[in-house]
């Protein structure tokens, strides 16, 4: 059963996003790939480039922005395994295959001449459901006869 996916979008920043607050919400199904935009677009100017998840703020990817190297973890239950993607570009992060045990908070942490935050609070919902007249069949019977 596929399901939809919600992201919303919080941001506390200082210096490399600038100083208004923006939020932004991002849909999808179970199954789709998400991608969550760090809107970074000089990479080589960030120290370093964080994304954890949870309540524990469990590292899952870094990018060093001057060497551009990339890291990429899971957490200790393995929910994560090879979903990940990290774009060495942008320091976006992409999820393939997303389930919901990926629900959570995904924060993003910028380092360079002054750190700055962003958290996805990622939602899963179930798909609505739809009626297939297709497949549905109704059997009458009637003074033994099938109608």
């Amino acid at each position: 059963m596929r399901k939809l996916i919600s992201i919303k979008e919080f941001t506390n920043t200082q210096g490399v996003f600038g100083e208004a607050a923006e939020r932004k919400e991002v849909s999808a199904l179970e199954g789709d790939s998400v991608t969550l935009h760090a809107n970074v677009t000089e990479i080589h100017k960030i120290d370093l480039m964080m994304w954890m998840y949870g309540s524990q703020g469990a590292i899952i990817a870094k990018l060093n922005g001057k060497s551009q190297l990339i890291s990429l973890y899971d957490v200790d239950d393995g929910r994560f395994g090879d979903r990940l993607q990290l774009d060495s570009q942008t320091g976006s992060l992409s999820i393939t295959d997303i389930r919901t045990k990926l629900s959570g908070d995904y924060q993003l942490k910028i380092i360079s001449s002054e750190t700055s935050y962003r958290t996805f609070s990622l939602t899963v919902h179930g798909e609505p459901l739809t009626f297939n007249k297709f497949r549905a069949l109704l059997s009458v019977y009637r003074d033994n006869l099938f109608v």
